[in-house]
């Protein structure tokens, strides 16, 4: 019988009674497709069990459904207790109906178990991967909101936070009232440091002098880096006037020290500038602002001190930015001119001029070039003034006085120029000038940028024939170092120290100086020379060469001319 009922999809449906097992009742098989269908019932109705099992039957070996059913066997008759479905007349297919799926889950119950311990592993560990990267992502932002407003190497708040705690100060002033100090501090001399130390000594400067700001204010005070050597302290709960200008005396007696740094000694200063604000007052641009002319007034003051704004700052800077107006216009007009200082030597002889850069302004006449010329480096004018001075006074030396050495002062921003050496060789062209005669003067700026292509200029300036003269000596940072490092001719010793030669301290330091060129085979030549005793006191010590007021002062080509031929007379007549 069970070779009769058997037919085609019987060999696949023997597979999966096996595997499916008791959670499916019956099995529907549809001959001769490759479909199979599969019907799981828990706690079905007996008539409904019934059925199925007999299309089960039907359709499949009746070991396959016994096998599905589990406690399933052939009887002859139907049993009490049990569900019989007909296998064939006579013959039935009798089981207990029993909760459809408990052989399986009692089967699969420790794969079960197996792949629930699995995901619940793998959703604590996603839990704790989720919960930790998103940590990280809250320290990153935090991280990274704290940089944006943070300076890097210091700590200290950076210009965008300090801009915003100004502002923020200024509208808490105008509920409350009260006064707040807006500082901004500029370190002296920073450049020289990192020139001369190295920049890992130039970071130690720049944060022991972050330190110590910090130090100097309340928790309440807000201390910024700015950039480079530039800081600023917006103290917003001041107490008056007077709390203000106590902060400003303790900031400048705490960045006032010698610092032991990797590369060596410096000398750590500062200037501050600082703006009193009180409760009428809400920009805090315009505080900023303020504090910024004071702090430009107390380097024109001589640094290492503050200085309180005052409404004349505004004055003087209205004065400032019309004259640099002025100053292209005088340019563009041809309002520039160049007069000639002549240099002595110490028998009297006249041996050189220097060309001076002189400004004919038509309401303010002579200006003084100690007031034009810092201002033309700064607004970028110095370029086009010292090729005018040079090409002027190369065509004018060359044409007029063949004998004489002319000396040209460059300054370091035109040293820095790419294309200096080319505009030079040019003008020397040009003029048709040797470059022998000409001495080209430099100050110690220029040689504190202690870089390669600096050096190499030099060198290739004197290549081509040019003397060079270390202008101002004395008045720098190191300047003695420079002497055995850079191909200079000629030092010129600064008018201050000739002033003061009847202090005997200083006389010493002159003559020092002197020994010292000497001794490297350098000519000296001394600045400011006003009076007799001046002349007899350098002439004595061994200066090779003098200028000032006492032996000739400066004045256009045709008064050069005419000293000239003086001193033609004068020598013929001897």
């Amino acid at each position: 019988m069970a070779q009769k009922m058997r037919s085609p999809s019987s060999a696949g449906t023997s597979l999966l009674a096996p595997l499916l097992g008791a959670s499916i009742l019956a099995i529907v098989a549809l001959l001769g497709t490759t479909a199979v269908l599969g019907l799981a019932v828990n706690h079905a109705a007996d008539s409904r069990e019934v059925r199925l099992v007999e299309t089960a039957v039907r359709s499949a070996p009746v070991q396959a459904v016994q096998a599905a059913l589990g406690d399933a066997r052939v009887t002859d008759a139907p049993e009490p207790g049990r569900l019989a479905a007909a296998v064939e007349p006579g013959r039935y297919l009798t089981w207990r109906s029993s909760r459809l799926g408990d052989h399986v889950l009692a089967r699969m119950a420790p794969l079960v178990a197996g792949i629930a311990g699995f995901l619940a592993g793998w959703g604590f560990w996603m839990y704790r991967r989720t919960r930790r990267v998103a940590e990280e992502l809250v320290a990153s932002e935090a991280q990274a909101q704290h940089l944006s407003l943070h300076d890097p190497m210091t700590g200290l708040a950076n210009r965008a936070l300090f801009h915003d705690r100004v502002s923020m100060a200024m509208n808490n002033l105008s509920r409350v009232g009260g006064v707040v100090g807006v500082f901004c501090i500029d370190l002296d001399r920073f450049k020289q440091v990192n020139d001369t130390l190295g920049h890992q000594a130039g970071d130690e400067f720049i944060r022991e002098a972050a330190r110590r700001l910090a130090a100097c204010c309340r928790k309440t005070d807000t201390v910024a880096r700015l950039g480079g050597d530039e800081f600023a302290i917006v103290a917003p709960s001041a107490e008056g006037r007077e709390g203000v200008q106590i902060l400003a005396e303790r900031i400048v007696n705490a960045l006032s020290d010698r610092l032991e740094l990797a590369g060596g000694q410096a000398m750590l200063s500062c200037s501050v500038g600082v703006s009193i604000v009180a409760d009428d007052f809400t920009d805090s641009d315009e505080a900023i602002r303020q504090a910024d002319l004071a702090l430009y007034r107390a380097k024109e003051e001589g640094r290492a001190r503050y200085t309180i704004y005052g409404e004349e700052m505004d004055e003087k800077a209205r004065l400032r930015q019309q004259m640099e107006v002025e100053l292209r216009e005088a340019l563009s007009d041809e309002l520039l001119q160049v007069h000639y200082q002549p240099r002595f030597s110490a028998e009297g002889r006249m041996e050189s001029i220097e060309a001076l850069a002189r400004w004919n302004h038509p309401r303010r006449g002579m200006v003084s070039p100690a007031v034009f010329i810092p201002l033309a480096e700064e607004c970028g004018l110095i370029h086009e003034i010292g090729e005018f001075v040079m090409r002027e006074a190369c065509r004018t030396a060359a044409a007029r006085w063949p004998d004489l050495t002319l000396s040209v002062n460059v300054s370091p921003v035109e040293l820095a120029r790419p294309d200096f050496l080319e505009r030079a060789r040019s003008i020397m062209a040009e003029a048709g000038i040797d470059p022998h005669r000409v001495e080209i003067e430099i100050t110690e700026g220029a040689l504190l940028q202690d870089d390669d292509k600096t050096q190499s200029l030099l060198r290739t300036l004197r290549e081509l024939g040019f003397t060079l003269a270390l202008d101002d000596f004395g008045t720098g940072y190191s300047s003695l170092s420079y002497l055995h490092l850079y191909p200079v001719d000629r030092i010129k010793i600064d008018r201050s120290f000739v002033h003061n030669l009847s202090n005997p301290e200083v006389e010493k330091l002159v003559r020092a100086m002197i020994q010292l060129a000497q001794a490297l085979d350098l000519e000296v030549t001394a600045e400011g020379v006003e009076t007799a005793g001046q002349h007899a006191a350098l002439v004595s010590a061994g200066c090779n060469q003098l200028q000032g007021y006492h032996l000739g002062r400066p004045g256009d080509p045709d008064d050069i001319d005419r000293l000239v031929e003086a001193r033609r007379r004068a020598a013929a007549a001897a």
